[in-house]
């Protein structure tokens, strides 16, 4: 860890899954980054193909400046966990993310760490993003939507979403070390974390394109389906679920008043729990789930909707 008079350690991390078409890029970028002291963690979530072995590859012929700490779990844990188990084994006061399909252009770290704290200290950076292909040809200058929506805590609460360009951003520390492991069910930690940012010191977007975001046929998000739909669709139903527990947490540990915004994440994470006990329960069971939702609080129609949730995944999935 830095102190005040210092220019603060920055860890940059990659977290990789089966992918050593494109991670000797992706290692090498973070090798090239202009900024220091600077910390890369380099973290394989057991593949079985060469990932790991490309790390090391790269990792040997380094002669320059930046401390490295290779890793390779045991067995595989999944992205969220493997973020939060890479960030466990850096120092760094500022954590700059990317994955193992992705680019960070050689001045991501340096310009994010500047805006960081300036003109106020903020606990989230996001960057913009270049769209890339299979083979490295930009497809798309910019993100499509928002890189961080919305832009204010309140609309975060009453909309019920809130979230930051994952691939792109940047966190203080005490995001992860201050707060529990996000919730076994979530998938989207830029959700959570761009949550946990606005109850704390806010966020800030800088306009330049940072990194090269590959979109491929194996992206998590953006790739070919290759899972059963029903069982995408109740992942999703328990991953609202995580984020909307994890959202309340957040409120309260940041001692956030117990005014009528919590109540409202109160009923979110009331919604959500029903609905993912309903994907798994039976017709008996959710009907008792409607019952009971009605004298806990849910509307009629979110009520029933638990009825039409069921029967949508039990007929039509």
């Amino acid at each position: 860890m830095s102190t005040e008079s210092e220019k603060p350690l920055v860890s940059l991390i990659i977290v990789a899954y089966q992918q050593e078409r494109y991670v000797r890029e992706a290692v090498r970028s973070a090798l090239e980054q202009t900024y220091e002291p600077l910390e890369i963690i380099l973290s394989d979530d057991s593949s079985n193909d060469r990932t790991f072995d490309i790390m090391e590859e790269e990792v040997k012929a380094y002669g320059g400046p930046h401390t490295i700490i290779l890793n390779r779990n045991e067995k595989n844990i999944g992205l969220v966990r493997h973020v939060e188990l890479a960030i466990s084994k850096s120092h760094g006061d500022f954590i700059v993310t990317q994955a193992g399909d992705d680019i960070s252009l050689p001045q991501r770290a340096e310009l994010l760490v500047a805006a960081w704290k300036n003109p106020t200290p903020v606990d989230l950076v996001c960057s913009d993003v270049l769209v890339i292909d299979e083979g490295g040809a930009v497809i798309q200058e910019g993100w499509h939507s928002p890189i961080i929506d919305p832009l204010s805590l309140d609309e975060a609460v009453s909309r019920g979403s809130c979230y930051a360009l994952g691939c792109a951003a940047g966190y203080s520390r005490s995001l992860f070390d201050d707060f529990s492991p996000m919730s076994d069910t979530v998938y989207q930690e830029d959700n959570v974390l761009a949550f946990r940012a606005w109850v704390r010191n806010g966020v800030r977007v800088l306009p330049n394109m940072l990194v090269e975001y590959r979109k491929h046929s194996d992206n998590i998000f953006h790739g070919k389906e290759t899972k059963q739909h029903k069982m995408r669709f109740v992942r999703h139903i328990k991953n609202s679920c995580g984020i909307a527990r994890d959202r309340l947490a957040a409120w309260d540990l940041c001692n956030q008043p117990n005014d009528e915004r919590r109540n409202e994440l109160v009923r979110q994470e009331r919604y959500y729990a029903y609905r993912s006990a309903a994907v798994e329960s039976n017709l008996l069971g959710v009907l008792k789930l409607a019952i009971k939702g009605l004298g806990n609080g849910l509307s009629l129609k979110n009520a029933l909707g638990l009825i039409k949730l069921y029967i949508s995944v039990r007929l039509f999935m």
